[in-house]
């Protein structure tokens, strides 16, 4: 499935207003009144499903809103020789002024005016609408845009058709993935004298920028205690920094000058010198054990060495089985796409920008950085982010629309037992109480999140199948459990864990 992309609900699958949030509380009475009364509203439709309303504001609701906001005002305010709410609709006019009160009166007024003007218009928002302009004060002439659902025709989808290569590995990949687990059991141990390569350095490093612009903060970061290999393949926090710890002893001191190139990660850091102060704490040697039964069942339910390698070499082909899947899926959706005509309100581009900036925050949390951090360091605004983030949000937009047109199309549902299946498989992936599983996706959100990740997993299926040339509607045959895959250590797919490292699906408890 494409990153980040998810089903968006054609507006017929929802319940009234479902996806219109905000709405004022139930109709008042004041509301029921201008109702029956005929309003004058002139509409317009916008290119990008919106509808524009101009509605004429009959004068004595006006009038009425304007008492009902000077008693309002009085209650907030004790007037001079009355009690709070009693003073006289001139008198609170004299105290605040006309303009005080008009305001006072407006959103009220606006709010209910938009509520009758959509009925009598028979328009139907996809979400709140917004005040556009007063046009005039005197008459009162309000302008509102309101948000139509999306339109969506997919075309000749069931055309597509994609030649599918299945994945395959070679046994370097696999030899790599025993490296990496053979490196998570190094046996570190102190070390005198000075650094030699491959030793573990703990290091206190400052980073300062030599040539920092006006109001720029120069120093880039000051990490005390960190934990550097000695080793030419590390490149952060710059490029060769193997060179300069190797000789340092414990005590030790250096200032490096270092001038990052186009090649670095921060881009705004490209062809800027940078000052490195490194101070040397502690040095440690690293020993890789040797490969043997022992240590294979150390690492998980494998009575020998090629055991465990057997088990690496069927996570690294579910691996690239589970990439190859993502990249033709993605190939398909795309074709669906182009053939596919889109349009919709300005709002729902907005709500997935903002979805992205909320997940882009939480991977620099787990980075250990905040939003104003990545601001500060790359020099740049939220508005810029916001629009770097336009163009793939555009794309997730138009793709997460037309899955779910094909869900409607398709009259794709999810029942009762897909939700049971996939919680179970939840439990199972983290080794906990099913009940416990359901628990946690009691809430309406967890359980409508999981209802639309069970929605686009169908869409998708459906796509694929078509794409191969086969029976979309075809059930598939239930998945065997295997004995090897039941082992308390191993981490399944389904669990949303499909980017976790072949190497590491299936360690010990000691390993952790």
């Amino acid at each position: 499935m494409p990153q980040g992309v998810r089903v968006q609900i054609p507006p017929s699958l929802l319940g009234p207003h479902d996806n219109a949030p905000g709405w004022p509380d139930p109709i008042s009475e004041r509301y029921r009144s201008i109702k029956e009364k005929k309003l004058d509203i002139e509409t317009r439709e916008l290119e990008d499903r919106q509808v524009e309303l101009t509605v004429n504001v009959p004068a004595e609701r006006v009038e009425r809103a304007m008492h009902t906001a000077a008693r309002s005002l009085s209650k907030k305010t004790r007037l001079k020789g009355f009690r709070p709410g009693k003073a006289p609709y001139q008198v609170v006019l004299s105290h605040f002024g006309e303009d005080v009160v008009f305001e006072e009166a407006l959103d009220n007024l606006t709010q209910e005016m938009y509520r009758a003007a959509i009925d009598e218009a028979e328009v139907d928002p996809f979400a709140p609408g917004a005040l556009e302009e007063i046009v005039s004060r005197d008459p009162l002439v309000l302008r509102y845009s309101i948000p139509l659902a999306p339109e969506v025709n997919l075309g000749e989808y069931k055309a597509i058709r994609i030649p599918f290569e299945p994945a395959s590995i070679e046994e370097s990949d696999v030899e790599q993935s025993m490296d990496e687990l053979l490196e998570r059991r190094a046996i570190i141990e102190p070390k005198e004298g000075t650094v030699e390569p491959d030793d573990l350095v703990i290091v206190d490093i400052r980073a300062e920028l030599l040539d920092p612009v006006e109001d720029e903060e120069a120093v880039l970061f000051d990490r005390k205690g960190m934990e550097l290999v000695a080793s030419e393949d590390v490149e952060w926090p710059m490029p060769g920094i193997a060179d300069v710890l190797v000789g340092m002893s414990a005590g030790d001191k250096k200032e490096v000058e270092h001038t990052f190139d186009a090649e670095y990660p921060i881009e705004s850091l490209h062809e800027r010198r940078a000052r490195f102060t490194i101070a040397c704490q502690d040095i440690k040697t690293r020993s890789l054990p040797a490969w043997d039964d022992e240590l294979a069942q150390s690492m998980g339910e494998f009575e020998t060495v090629e055991a465990l390698r057997e088990q690496l070499r069927d996570n690294l082909q579910a691996q690239a089985d589970r990439n190859v899947e993502a990249e033709y899926s993605a190939k398909i959706v795309e074709e669906m796409v182009e053939a596919a005509t889109i349009t919709y309100p300005p709002v729902l581009l907005e709500s997935e920008i903002d979805q992205m900036l909320a997940e882009f925050e939480q991977q620099l949390t787990a980075q250990h950085l905040t939003l104003e951090d990545y601001i500060k360091i790359q020099q740049t605004s939220i508005e810029a982010i916001r629009s770097d983030f336009e163009p793939q949000a555009r794309d997730r937009l138009d793709r997460g629309l037309a899955l779910g047109q094909l869900v409607e199309d398709e009259q794709l549902d999810v029942t009762d037992e897909d939700m049971e299946a996939h919680l179970e498989k939840i439990a199972k992936a983290w080794n906990g109480d099913p009940e416990d599983v359901r628990k946690a996706f009691e809430n309406k959100t967890s359980r409508r999140q999981l209802e639309l990740d069970l929605l686009t997993e169908k869409a998708m299926q459906f796509l694929i199948a078509t794409a191969k040339g086969e029976d979309p509607h075809a059930v598939p045959e239930p998945e065997e459990d295997e004995e090897s895959e039941e082992s308390a250590d191993t981490v399944e797919d389904d669990a949303g864990h499909a980017d976790a490292s072949p190497a590491e699906e299936q360690v010990s408890d000691e390993d952790d």
